[in-house]
């Protein structure tokens, strides 16, 4: 009935994960993404039977006869295969007893949840998996492990007695990753609004053409539109009581805001969900979209609950602008940063990736690298499931990619929607060589894509960029000539490009040593 893999957890084994978590919070939202029958559940929900805890638990099961044994126990099953769900919900733990022949991918993407917010994990893997990481998932698995500090046991014979008998030693694997609190001034220096205002109500149309002067005047006239109508209801509320009984506060007519109460504080809730409503449509516009990556969108908008309580005026749109040029520079150094990393010894450790990178002697170190023209990145568009390709799962990482390249562009170039590009030839059965804005892209079914970058000084503006900021290049890279540098400079010099092409980078700094300030003023 059960597949193979299907290795039922044993109640004295799912207390020992259990006994792991760390539970001092009130409430807590759970994760079980291999839940088979409900095992690890079914001790965790009796353990905490006469707590007063919170729990919100979400299923995920790929087995269609145990999603239907999951929801005859009342779980909440919201997904079948684990390795293909994407959400943005919180999750404050993760507990699970994935399938032992792919655990190591299922860790792997446990993990990646978990770091958005921080949380817990608590997980059951083969212990080969650990002990002999022969496969890219398995050294991925360990490294990111040995980088969360994870807690390690490994336990002989736990499934001996169990409902499906094995003798196989098993690890079991803790994480506590902490929440990214990111230090920001942004809130700090907003002016707190005010309650409610006094409103003058005057209706009329919109006629700014100023994206920001228009956004704000289209807010204020909803906000008054809005709060005019609330005070008026309120004036004439009397007259709609559904009993002439005094006694009785009940109405025949009756305005609800939002998803509180009927009796709730109705301006003030609205004007709360207008602000939240425009801050959105700022923080989503092209402004914002075309000049940040993901990450630090995703930073903005955790901020959309606070900026709530404040008004959508000049003022504050100012200050957020302000905070954000404060740290833009430094964020933008850090995601170029990060793609380099990326593209080179984060996915090196495997044969097929190795070939990204360049070895060459840096400025005090034999390890330094650069990205060659032509990367292997690990990134699956084929969908199993619907037997084709697909940009959902691969779109968010190529558009981070273009969007630090832009940074990095200086020159006039053809502009190319690239999710509309991608999506055109994989429906048109185009897989090899799509031309994009910097890049030709071929995709694998295997789960692997190859980017070729079509421009040469750009790479190597990337590499100048990425090996300046590890240290690996001379201090005098850039400011001196060739002649003018010592042996041990020039060493360094010829084994990363060479006398020939370094005498270019010299007769044109303003292009090949980038200033991130510059680039975010032409992206202005």
């Amino acid at each position: 009935m059960f597949n193979k893999d299907f290795y039922p957890t044993p109640c004295n084994l799912a207390e020992k994960m259990i006994s792991k978590i760390d539970m001092k919070d009130y409430y807590f939202s759970i994760l079980e993404p291999s839940a088979g029958k409900g095992d690890i559940l079914d001790v965790l929900l009796d353990k905490n039977k006469y707590s007063r805890k919170n729990l919100s638990i979400d299923c995920i099961e790929i087995q269609p006869e145990l999603r239907s044994i999951l929801k005859e126990k009342k779980y909440r099953v919201v997904y079948n295969d684990f390795l293909s769900f994407y959400s943005q919900k919180k999750y404050d733990i993760i507990i699970m007893n994935p399938p032992f022949n792919n655990g190591d991918k299922h860790l792997l993407k446990a993990i990646s949840i978990i770091k958005k917010y921080g949380g817990q994990i608590v997980c059951l893997l083969n212990a080969e998996t650990i002990k002999n990481p022969y496969t890219i998932y398995r050294k991925d698995l360990l490294r990111q492990l040995e980088e969360n500090n994870a807690e390690i046991q490994f336990l002989q014979d736990e499934f001996k007695n169990a409902e499906r008998s094995t003798n196989v030693e098993i690890a079991l694997i803790y994480l506590n990753i902490p929440e990214k609190i990111e230090e920001s001034d942004l809130l700090k220096n907003l002016k707190k609004a005010e309650k409610e205002k006094e409103y003058c109500f005057e209706t009329k149309q919109v006629t700014h053409n100023d994206f920001l002067k228009n956004i704000i005047e289209h807010y204020n006239f909803e906000v008054n539109a809005g709060v005019e109508f609330l005070k008026e209801y309120e004036r004439i509320k009397p007259f709609f009581k559904s009993d002439f009984d005094v006694k009785y506060e009940r109405y025949s007519i009756s305005v609800k805001v939002g998803e509180n109460g009927y009796e709730s504080d109705k301006i003030n809730d609205f004007i709360s969900l207008v602000r939240k409503k425009y801050w959105k449509q700022l923080i989503s516009s092209d402004k914002f979209r075309q000049l940040f990556t993901s990450n630090i969108l995703d930073e903005l908008w955790n901020k959309i609950e606070e900026l709530k309580d404040y008004d959508f005026n000049e003022y504050n749109i100012m200050e957020i602008q302000k905070e954000l040029n404060r740290n833009l520079v430094k964020s933008v150094e850090e995601t170029i940063l990060s793609l380099f990393d990326k593209l080179s010894y984060q996915h090196s450790y495997r044969d097929d990736y190795g070939k990204n990178i360049h070895y060459y002697n840096g400025w005090k170190t034999n390890k330094a690298y650069k990205i060659n023209k032509k990367v292997i990145m690990p990134l699956n568009a084929w969908s199993s499931w619907h037997n084709r390709m697909e940009t959902y799962h691969i779109i968010g990482k190529l558009l981070d990619i273009e969007k630090v390249l832009n940074y990095l562009n200086y020159k006039e170039i053809e502009s190319i929607d690239l999710n509309k590009r991608i999506e055109q030839c994989f429906s048109q059965g185009i897989t090899k060589n799509i031309e994009c804005k910097y890049f030709t892209l071929t995709f694998y079914k295997k789960g692997t894509c190859h980017l070729v970058f079509k421009d040469d000084d750009l790479l190597l503006k990337f590499n100048i960029f990425g090996s300046q900021k590890k240290g690996w290049l001379p201090h005098g890279y850039g400011k001196k000539n060739y002649e003018e540098m010592e042996q041990g400079e020039k060493v360094v010099i010829d084994s990363f490009q060479g006398k020939t092409e370094y005498e270019k980078v010299i007769g044109d700094k303003k292009n090949y040593i980038i200033d991130v300030n510059r680039s975010l003023l032409e992206l202005k």
